[in-house]
C-alpha cells in the first residue's frame, strides 16, 4: 500500500513538473538561471517555442518608462517591458544562444539617451564566441554570444528579412557580482512583467484600424490608429483626401521654427519619397508627441502620437483646425468628411 501511494506521488509530481514546463512557467535551481525566450508573433509552422536561450539571470529588471529604439532606416519602432520577451538582470559572464536558424540573430550594446536606448544594428553587434553566420547571412542554431561587461544590452532574433516573423527581443541588464548579491531579485514568468508604467500601448483602447471615409462623395480608405476612442491619421493622408476641394491644405517645413507649417487653401504637393509600407505592428506603442505645429504661421494644438516612427494625428482636432464637418455614420460604420460644411464638435 506504502509502496503505491509512493508510486502515485512520484507520476502527480513528474506529470505536475511537465505540466507547468508546458505552460511555459519557469522552473529554477540555484542563483543564477538559464531563461529561453519565445516569440508572441507569429510564427513559421515548423519552428518551435523558444528562439533562444539566456544564461547567467538573476532576476526581472524593472524597465520603467524607457523604451527600446529600433532603426529601421526610414521607419523606426520603440519597445517596452511588455513588446519584449522579457527584462532580467543577470550576472558576467553572460552567454546567449540561438536554439533555432534565423534571418537575423544578436547581442548588442545599449546606449541610454535620457528614457531611450538606441544601438547601431551593425557597430553595436557583439561578436559570436562560438559558431558563425551561413553562407546566406541566415544565422544557425547554435550561435553564441558571451557578454562579459557590464552594461544594458538587447537580444533580438528574426525569422523573416522583411516582416516581424516571429521576432522575439529580450533587454538583459548585466551588473557586477557585488551588486547582484545586495539585491535578492525574484522571476516572474512573462505572463506578468515587471513594468511599473508604460507609455499608452495596444490595448482595446488603442488599436489598428483599416478605415473607410467618405470624403465629399468620394470614398477612401485609410490606415489608421484609434486610441481611447479617437481615429488618428497621418497629416500627408489627411491632405492627400482634401486636397482641391475648398478646404484643402498645403503641408510645409518651416526651416527657421524648425516645425510644420500647415498651410490653409494651399494645394498639397508630396515632397522627397514616400514613407515605405512597413508591416503591421502587433503590438503598437503610441508615444505622445511634443512637436509644435504651425497653421499659416500661428502655433496650433493637434493631438499627436508617434507610432512605429510616424506621426499621427487626431483627425477631429485637423478637422477643426481646417473648419472641415466630421461625422460619424453609425449604421454603416464610416467616417464622414464634408468639406463643403463647417465643423461642429461631436454630440
Amino acid at each position: 500500500m506504502k509502496r503505491n501511494i509512493q508510486k502515485k506521488t512520484f507520476l502527480f509530481l513528474t506529470v505536475t513538473l511537465i505540466l507547468m514546463l508546458a505552460a511555459n512557467i519557469s522552473v529554477f535551481a540555484g542563483t543564477l538561471n538559464i531563461v529561453q525566450a519565445g516569440s508572441f508573433y507569429e510564427l513559421h509552422p515548423d519552428a518551435p517555442t523558444k528562439q533562444y536561450e539566456i544564461s547567467g539571470v538573476t532576476g526581472n529588471y524593472d524597465l520603467g518608462i524607457r523604451y527600446v529604439s529600433l532603426n529601421f532606416g526610414n521607419a523606426g519602432t520603440l519597445l517596452n517591458a511588455e513588446n519584449m520577451e522579457g527584462c532580467y538582470t543577470a550576472t558576467a559572464p553572460v552567454t546567449v544562444k540561438s536554439l533555432d536558424t534565423g534571418d537575423r540573430f544578436g547581442v548588442y550594446k545599449l546606449a541610454l539617451n535620457e528614457n531611450l536606448y538606441q544601438f547601431d544594428w551593425t557597430d553595436s553587434k557583439l561578436p559570436y564566441s562560438i559558431g558563425t553566420a551561413n553562407a546566406d547571412g541566415t544565422i544557425p542554431t547554435g550561435c553564441t554570444t558571451t557578454v562579459r561587461e557590464p552594461g544594458d544590452y538587447y537580444v533580438y532574433f528574426r525569422y523573416d528579412p522583411y516582416y516581424d516573423m516571429g521576432m522575439t527581443s529580450t533587454l538583459i541588464h548585466i551588473v557586477g557580482e557585488a551588486e547582484t548579491k545586495a539585491t535578492a531579485p525574484t522571476i516572474t514568468n512573462k505572463d506578468t512583467p515587471a513594468m511599473t508604467s508604460s507609455p499608452l500601448k495596444s490595448t482595446p483602447n488603442t488599436s489598428y484600424v483599416f478605415t473607410l471615409l467618405k470624403f465629399n462623395d468620394t470614398w477612401k480608405n485609410l490606415d489608421a490608429y484609434n486610441i481611447n476612442g479617437n481615429n488618428y491619421f497621418k497629416l500627408r493622408d489627411l491632405a492627400t483626401a482634401v486636397n482641391g476641394t475648398e478646404k484643402q491644405f498645403g503641408i510645409a517645413w518651416d526651416a527657421n521654427k524648425k516645425a510644420i507649417n500647415l498651410i490653409s487653401g494651399s494645394p498639397y504637393f508630396e515632397t522627397g519619397t514616400a514613407s515605405p509600407a512597413t508591416a503591421i505592428n502587433l503590438h503598437p506603442l503610441a508615444l505622445p508627441n511634443s512637436a509644435q505645429i504651425y497653421r499659416d504661421g500661428s502655433l496650433i494644438s493637434l493631438t499627436s502620437y508617434n507610432i512605429g516612427g510616424s506621426n499621427y494625428f487626431k483627425l477631429r482636432d485637423v478637422a477643426k483646425a481646417f473648419n472641415i464637418n466630421v461625422t460619424w455614420d453609425a449604421v454603416n460604420e464610416t467616417i464622414i468628411v464634408n468639406t463643403k460644411s463647417d465643423y461642429t464638435d461631436a454630440q
